[in-house]
């Protein structure tokens, strides 16, 4: 859950950037960044392995895509 809530967080402000046709580089380094540490908590604490960090960041980057797909 913590990798997919991350994904589509960084997949919303590069939609956004895009959409909007700005550039909000402070915005997208600091979302960068919150997701290394999210995704390198989770490995520190074992929780998870390697596919389940990567697979829910792919899940939430999907899904936030197919969001913004729909509802241009």
């Amino acid at each position: 859950m913590h990798a997919m809530a991350i994904g589509g967080a960084l997949v919303f402000v590069l939609l956004t950037c895009f959409y909007y046709q700005t550039y909000l580089g402070a915005d997208i380094s600091l979302i960068l960044f919150i997701s290394g540490l999210i995704c390198t908590a989770r490995f520190i604490v074992s929780d998870h392995t390697n596919m389940d960090v990567y697979t829910g960041v792919i899940a939430g980057a999907f899904c936030q895509a197919i969001a913004f797909w729909i509802s241009v």
